[in-house]
């Protein structure tokens, strides 16, 4: 009994202590690195270990890898391991998409959207500036005369003063 009552605690002491995980992507490379060029950060990996693929199901793609998009601020000197403008104030949706993506914000009345839509090889298909007297007015863009592939779109919001931006990986169907 003493021997099944040690095994449980260790159990126990294991399981609790497996709680503590990071919730960011996370995986060893064989090297890679980030360069800021102009006001462009760029970043890459070599030797992920781990095999990388596309799976998708209905109207769902997702592609594994570690270089994800995350919201920053535009002036990291006050918000240096800060995510200022939570993900869940910015939506994009839906993605797959075959003719139209909408952005939904829920930022403060009196802000400001930006969007660029670019294509893999960096060229700007369509861009646009939109004030929000609200804060929560949704955006549509109209993408159906594009090809089938991927896109990034860049949004870029001000709110009281600052700017936030986020890119999200658009699939085309």
């Amino acid at each position: 009994m003493k021997k099944y009552g040690f095994f449980c605690m260790v159990a126990v002491v294991a399981w609790h202590s497996s709680l503590a995980q990071d919730i960011g992507p996370s995986i060893i490379n064989s090297t890679g690195g980030s360069a800021t060029i102009g006001s462009n950060t760029y970043e890459w990996s070599i030797g992920e270990s781990v095999a990388i693929h596309t799976a998708t199901a209905g109207n769902t793609v997702v592609t594994h890898g570690v270089l994800q998009p995350i919201v920053v601020s535009d002036d990291t000197s006050q918000n240096i391991g800060n995510t200022p403008l939570a993900a869940a104030q910015i939506k994009v949706f839906p993605n797959p998409t075959e003719s139209s993506i909408y952005i939904q914000p829920t930022l403060l009345p009196n802000a400001a959207l930006s969007y660029t839509l670019y294509d893999l090889q960096g060229r700007v298909l369509q861009q646009e500036d939109k004030a929000l007297p609200r804060g929560n007015e949704k955006v549509s863009i109209n993408i159906g005369y594009l090809a089938a592939g991927g896109y990034v779109l860049r949004v870029i919001c001000t709110e009281n003063n600052r700017k936030y931006h986020n890119n999200f990986n658009i699939q085309k169907l």
